[in-house]
This record gives C-alpha cells, structure tokens and sequence, in this order.
C-alpha cells in the first residue's frame, strides 16, 4: 500500500499497486531498476537489511531525482519490504550547481598565469592552481607546508609576507628571488576572512624577471640619454602642446641663465621670448603642432635681462594616435656669427663706398682744380663789365653770367670739400646750440615759405664735434625740407627736431622730420650716394657729406620715408670719445 505523499511523489495510485506491484518499478529508469531489483531481492533472501539508494524516476517527459531506503520487516526471510521514497530534485540540481560553479572556480583558478596557492593558518597548503605545477612539477604541494615548497626550508623566511597577514588580516607584498623558482618574483598575500577570523591566505606570486630586466635596460638607456643630453653643446628643450618645458639641458641653464628646476612645467614664452617676438614664435609652434618640423631664427631672452639671437632646430613627437605630443627643440647662440656677419658686410660696403668715393673724389678735385682758375677768371671779367655796362639788358646778363658763375663755383668748393675728406676739428659742444645757430641761417627761408619749426631738446649733455661741420650736417637738412615742404600744396608745412639719449647713455639721438613731399621707396638706398639727386638744380653732394660727416664723428644715420607723408632722419653720435662706429650702434636706430 502506497500513502498519499507517495502517491504524489511516483504519480501512481495505491490500487493500480494491489493490482500489479511491477508498475513501482516500472516508474524507475532502466538502469536503476535493475540495482533496485537486485536490491529488493537480496533482502529477501536476507543478504542486507536495510539500503539507502537514488535513483531517476521517468513519468512520461518528467524526470525527478528520488532517495529510496529499504526496510526489511520481518527476520531471516522477511515477509515484507518497507519502502521510503523522497523526492531530491532540488537537492540534486543544487549539488550540480554547486559542482558547475566549483568547477568554473577551478577552471579559472587553473587559468591564472600567476602560481596561487591557498593555505590555511599553519601554513599548510589546501589548494594549488596549475601554475604552481608548471614550475615545480616533480614536487608535492598540497598537504605541505609553504615554506618548504617554494624555499625548502624548516620554518617560514623573515621576510615572509603571510607572516604579516595572518597577525594583522592585511594585504603584504614582498620581493624576493629564489633558485628553485627560477626568477624574481613579487610575493603578495591576502587574508581569508569566515565570520570575522583570518583562517588562512591566498599566496600570489608574480614573476617579474623580465619586468625587472626591462627596467634594467630602460635605466641604463635613460642614463646613456642623459649623459648624451646634459653633455649636448646645444641647448635641449623638451615642451608639450601647451608650450610648457618638460626638459630642459645643461647648456640651456648656461645660456639662458634658468635652472631646470625654476623652468619645469612653466611656458618658455614667459621665460625666453620677447614680447617683438611672440607673434612669430606662435606662428612656428602652431606650424610645429601640426606636424611640421622646421628650423626658425629669433630673438631671446637670458634671465639676467639680456637680448640674444638663437638658431632653433624642431622636432615634433608624435603619440600612438598620431598627434604631436612633444617638440624636440635644440637651440644654438648666432648672436656673434650674426654679428660678425653684419660687421663683415658692413665693412665690405664701408670698403665699397671708400673706393668708389676714392674715385669720385680724386676726380672731383682734378675738375675742381681744372675748372676753378678759369671760372674765377669769368666771374671777375663780368664783376668788371656789369661796373661798366649802361644798359639794362647788359646789366641783366652780365649779372646772370655772375649768379650762375657762383653757383658753379659753390658747386667746386663742395666737390674739394667732398675730396678732401677733412679730419673734424673737435670739441665740447651742445647740439641744441648748433641747431639754434643754423636755424637763425634759414630763419628767413623759412619765414618765407611759412614752415613751423617744432623742437624738443629731452636731454642735452656735452658731445666732442667739429661744430662747423654739425652745421653743415643741419643745414643741409634743413634746406632738403624747405625744398620738399615747398613742393607739397598743404596748409600745414612743419619741420620736427627732437633730442634725446639712448637708455644706456651712450648715445645722442637726433630725429629730424617733415612733412614734405617725402621720397619715393626705390631712391631710398641711394639717398646718400654722391651725385644722387631728385633736384632739378641738386648737385647730389648735400646727404653725402652729412653721411660722411656723422659717420666721421663715430655716429650713423638712417632715413625713413613714406612718399606724399614724411621724410625722418635719425642720427646717433657718441656721446663721449673714442668715435670708432660701434658694432652695438644699429640697436640704438628705432
């Protein structure tokens, strides 16, 4: 007889039992059924009293996992056979689970490259992962002691990390190297924590050989990159995309003063750029950021102040993603090249000038020597007719033949001057006197043209000159401007002069301006060649003496012009001797 739960458990009833006791053994799988059959007839013959059996019981498409204990009733022979039947499906399908995830654990465990062993708090050994078989394949490991496994010793290292773990619960990592092993390796050891008690740890080692010779080698590579770059007779500058230095040499800090310490991290605009020279370094750093390697020329500046011109070579780093990173820059000081190669062009044009102004003058003064007796002979003769002359139209030509007989003899006495090339006579003078004492010369020019004269004397100390020949010099400016305001139709006609030193002192700076006709872009480079000349009635001699003149008192002189607006003369004299034209005067030009 079958009771209720039974009943439930098989799907069958009772009286489908009492009819054919078979159909209980029909509901259980094939290969069951036998063990069972043989079962229930060894305790009927008494072999066994009691079995604990599962088994699989198929109802139709339901299969269900059962636990089935056998109970004999009766001695000897029983007369009957208790049966008790529970339903372990979901006991079942909870140890697959358990199986499935303990194997996934294994696997998992088995694949980690890292040997892992698991111990428990004497050091003992519960669990290894396959690694740990690779590299010590001939030796026993689970049941062992740790330390005997990875160091063949009788108790654990000093330096032991599970030592630390398994006092204080926390993570240690230790670096060690072993023999047996076969490399360096980083030991690192994690608690296992149950209901708050460190009962054991997880035991990782990590090889780092190769990590280790790998650093190795980058150091000793740094190191050879460092000796090469802190010994580069070049400046070396390593700067990222927001111009601030990551590297920065020893000829760096020598040539511009700035230890690397004080410049890292900073942009080397605010360290080493003038301000004039910003928007070209912006245009090669956005060239440079784009890819594109270049070599530039500019001007820098040393932390002491100083001003020096740098030849750049830069390099730009590109990133894994093709972007610039990085620019190499290595930079060398030209500012003496530069300077001996503009003192090697000056003197070359200085010699030039010197021969051809030889030639000039040596014919000039063959002229001048030739046509001078003779035209005196003619001015004289017409100074001696116009005294004897009655009648106004002889009058009138006998004066023209004097008027233009003088105007060729001042013409000879500036071609001897030009030849002669006087030494100046010098002394201490005040420029602003010289200017006052000229101005009085033109006064009545000037008053007739109605031309203002501006003047600014900012500072005024003593100069060594040849006085005459500073006016000769201001003269000749003056009557160039009287001749180009005269020729502009304007309202407004002005001359400007002003007078002041250079910052350091060393220098007079004269600036000499009007508002004029100005002069035409091609004629500026000739403006002071001997014989140039716009003038209908020039002679071309007037700038060339004053070139001549200021350049013999250790000065220079420049011109600027824009046609229909201006025309502005600068000079430099040197403010005390000697006169030699200094290589540093140009900068004074501004």
């Amino acid at each position: 007889m079958l009771n209720q739960h039974i009943e439930k458990t098989l799907n069958i009833r009772s009286e489908e039992v009492n009819k054919n006791p078979e159909i209980l053994l029909s509901k259980i799988n094939r290969e069951d059924r036998k063990k069972l059959q043989k079962v229930v007839q060894d305790i009927r013959e008494g072999k066994t009293t009691r079995l604990y059996h599962e088994a699989k019981l198929v109802d139709g498409d339901i299969t269900k996992d059962i636990e089935i204990v056998l109970i004999p009733i009766g001695t000897d022979r029983p007369f009957a056979i208790m049966g008790i039947a529970r339903d372990i499906t979901h006991k079942k399908e909870w140890e697959k689970e358990i199986i499935e995830k303990y194997e996934g654990w294994k696997i998992a465990f088995d694949s980690v490259p890292d040997p892992i062993t698991i111990h428990d708090k004497n050091f003992t050994i519960l669990q290894a992962n396959k690694s740990v078989f690779d590299i010590l394949p001939d030796v026993d490991v689970v049941g062992r002691k740790c330390y005997e496994v990875f160091h063949n010793a009788d108790s654990p290292p000093d330096f032991c990390p599970c030592i630390k773990t398994l006092e204080d619960g926390q993570t240690h990592s230790v670096e060690m190297c072993e023999e047996r092993l076969g490399g360096i390796f980083n030991v690192t050891t994690s608690p296992i924590i149950k209901e708050g008690k460190i009962v054991g740890a997880v035991h990782i080692l990590h090889n780092v050989s190769e990590q280790k010779e790998m650093t190795k080698k980058l150091r000793e590579s740094e190191a050879r990159y460092r000796y090469v770059f802190e010994r580069l007779p070049l400046a070396f500058i390593v700067w990222d995309t927001d111009t601030k230095v990551i590297e920065w040499n020893k000829t760096a800090e020598k040539l511009f003063g700035w230890k690397r310490d004080e410049v890292v991290g900073k942009s080397f605009f605010d360290l080493i750029i003038p301000e004039d020279e910003e928007e070209l370094v912006q245009n090669v750093v956005e060239n440079l950021l784009k890819g594109v390697q270049n070599i530039c020329e500019n001007k820098n500046l040393t932390k002491d102040g100083r001003t020096i011109v740098c030849r750049w070579h830069n390099t730009p780093i590109f990133g894994e993603d093709g972007g610039v990173v990085y620019v190499l820059s290595m930079g060398e000081d030209v500012t003496d090249k530069i300077r001996l190669k503009e003192r090697k062009k000056e003197l070359e044009e200085q010699l030039t000038e010197a021969e051809k102004l030889a030639a000039i003058g040596e014919f000039a003064a063959g002229v001048a020597h030739e046509v001078n007796n003779p035209l005196t002979a003619i001015i004289n003769y017409a100074e001696l007719l116009l005294d004897d002359a009655e009648k106004e139209e002889e009058k009138e030509y006998l004066g023209g033949i004097i008027k233009e007989g003088k105007r060729i003899r001042d013409i000879v006495r500036r071609l001897l001057s030009f030849s002669r090339k006087e030494k100046p006579n010098l002394e201490r003078i005040h420029l602003d006197e010289v200017v006052e004492e000229t101005l009085k010369l033109v006064k009545y020019e000037l008053d007739k043209k109605k031309i203002c004269v501006e003047k600014e004397y900012r500072a005024m100390p003593f100069i060594y000159a040849d006085k005459n020949m500073m006016k000769q010099v201001f003269l000749n400016l003056f009557t160039n401007s009287i001749h180009a305001l005269d020729k502009k139709q304007s309202s407004e006609k002005l001359i400007k002069i002003a007078v002041d030193t250079t910052k350091e002192k060393e220098y007079l700076r004269i600036m000499f301006e009007d508002n004029g006709i100005g002069i035409k872009k091609e004629h500026l480079n000739r403006i002071f060649d001997p014989f140039f000349t716009t003038k209908r009635m020039g002679t071309g001699l007037g700038l060339s003496l004053v070139h001549g003149i200021v350049k013999s008192h250790g000065g220079v002189i420049r011109v600027e012009s824009e046609e229909g607006i201006y025309t502005r003369f600068k000079i430099l004299l040197p403010i005390v001797p000697p006169f030699e034209t200094r290589e540093n005067v140009y900068k004074f030009i501004v």
